[in-house]
């Protein structure tokens, strides 16, 4: 089985998501199947030499420097995809790049799964940007329902 996975932070980021995300990857190594993992780029990281990833241009958060932000790569994600079809898509993330796996994902018709890992509206509050919180809650809402 060919599974697709889209993060909008994996290696070397050290966090929750990246760590699901790369034993996910692992264990699926492991057992035959083969994992397309579409993450973004990290500065100082030469690109990665393994065609199963593409990693997308990004730039640092201004409320945190060590969150990637890109925007929606449709095409670039598109182009991976197309070449290697997964049969089912898993985005980790609701940022730009799961948009744009999302977004194939329900093109072509292929099994989408989505993942909801990190609190952002709470961290909207945390971040003094609070009057962002009923906004978060729609997109987030929005990116888990099940498309009609």
């Amino acid at each position: 089985m060919r599974i697709g996975f889209v993060s909008d932070t994996y290696t070397p980021q050290v966090n929750g998501v990246t760590t699901v995300v790369r034993r996910i990857v692992s264990l699926l190594h492991a057992q035959g199947h083969q994992a397309l993992v579409v993450a973004p780029q990290y500065p100082n990281t030469a690109a990665s030499p393994d065609p199963r990833e593409l990693r997308i241009p990004s730039l640092a958060f201004p409320l945190y420097a060590d969150i990637r932000m890109s925007l929606p790569p449709f095409r670039p994600v598109a182009e991976f995809f197309d070449a290697a079809p997964p049969d089912v898509v898993h985005v980790h993330t609701e940022g730009a790049l799961g948009l744009a796996g999302r977004r194939w994902a329900l093109r072509q018709r292929v099994p989408l799964v989505t993942t909801y890992h990190t609190n952002f509206p709470e961290y909207s509050r945390h971040y003094g940007v609070g009057f962002l919180e009923p906004l978060v809650w729609r997109w987030l809402r929005w990116f888990h329902a099940r498309p009609v």
